[in-house]
């Protein structure tokens, strides 16, 4: 008698367990998580969009080129590949990927160097969306960092990508109060169909409305701490940028590293730190061979109406810093080409 009601408790877990899982894996979080939903569509269209003969200007980096640069505004058969999250080594093992035959003009990056690029977002937005396996998983935390990984090391990373890829990581109570609370007004399939067609029409470019802009701290970022203290990226970011900057110049063109376009005002974010050793981490290896455009090798002046959140532009914002990027790049860096 006993046993038989040990089993029917062993089953009755298991299917409630089967359930909840099925709703985080299917529902909540796979469909209604706004990053983690843009990075997979993103994620589509790098694969399936993105010609594979030719481009004049390709687009790289993390959110912060995903959401600034519009290709659009650089010409008619230019495109973005920049992934939210994404690292250098990221966007290089994506750039080898789409294995491209011809680029006409360069190659364009935007890279912020913040720390949750190199934990926190791979495991709650590239593993749970698939767009990285286990065995990516292992080469980014055993080799593009640098480590030396023991069996036991590559065992915590097997346990943590299962957990994270089975979102074992979420709670059912706060999984289910994220979703009623802050996603029941959106409606699923309009939302993804929104955010499909708008990097769709824009060549892999998410133009936030004009509308987003910076009107409280509250709206600014969750990553606004890490642009308050210097960026401490692994050296094999470095490796990575000077492997990318080779690969390009095989196609008889270069590598444009931008640096980021933050919001600056000094009320409520001190930059000195992030810009000094940005740029000091850039140059700690010696010449990259990249071309490196600083902020003061722009024109533009942006403001609190320009900006969606503290280190990403709305469309207007966009507009403004692409079209002055183009003049930069066409003026200074490719004159007499």
């Amino acid at each position: 008698m006993k046993n038989k009601f040990v089993y029917k408790l062993f089953f009755f877990l298991l299917i409630a367990y089967g359930l909840y899982w099925s709703a985080v894996e299917f529902i909540f979080l796979a469909h209604l998580d706004p990053a983690g939903l843009r990075s997979k569509i993103k994620s589509e269209y790098i694969q399936a969009q993105i010609p594979k003969d030719e481009v004049d200007y390709l687009i790289l980096g993390d959110s912060s080129a995903f959401y600034s640069i519009n290709p659009m505004k650089m010409g008619s058969n230019s495109y973005s590949a920049a992934e939210l999250g994404a690292t250098v080594a990221l966007s290089k093992k994506m750039f080898q990927e789409l294995g491209i035959k011809k680029i006409n003009k360069g190659v364009i990056m935007i890279q912020t160097f913040i720390d949750p690029h190199y934990d926190e977002d791979i495991w709650r937005i590239f593993v749970p969306q698939k767009i990285m396996n286990l065995s990516d998983i292992l080469s980014t935390f055993c080799n593009d960092f640098d480590n030396h990984c023991t069996w036991i090391k590559k065992a915590t990373l097997t346990v943590k990508y299962l957990k994270y890829r089975l979102h074992l990581n979420s709670y059912i109570a706060a999984t289910i109060s994220y979703g009623l609370t802050t996603q029941s007004r959106i409606d699923r399939a309009g939302f993804e169909r929104h955010v499909r067609s708008n990097v769709q029409a824009n060549r892999g470019h998410s133009a936030a409305k004009r509308s987003f802009v910076l009107e409280d701290k509250g709206f600014y970022t969750p990553y606004l701490k890490y642009f308050n203290q210097p960026v401490n990226p692994p050296d094999s970011e470095l490796v990575a940028l000077r492997e990318l900057a080779e690969l390009v110049k095989a196609y008889g063109v270069e590598l444009y590293l931008i640096h980021p376009q933050l919001y600056r005002a000094e009320s409520f974010i001190r930059l000195e730190k992030y810009n000094e050793s940005y740029r000091s981490f850039l140059h700690k290896k010696g010449n990259l061979n990249f071309h490196y455009i600083d902020l003061n090798e722009f024109n533009v002046v942006l403001d609190r109406s320009h900006y969606r959140d503290v280190s990403h532009l709305n469309e207007d914002g966009s507009t403004r810093i692409t079209n002055d990027l183009l003049y930069v790049l066409e003026t200074k860096y490719r004159r007499g080409k």
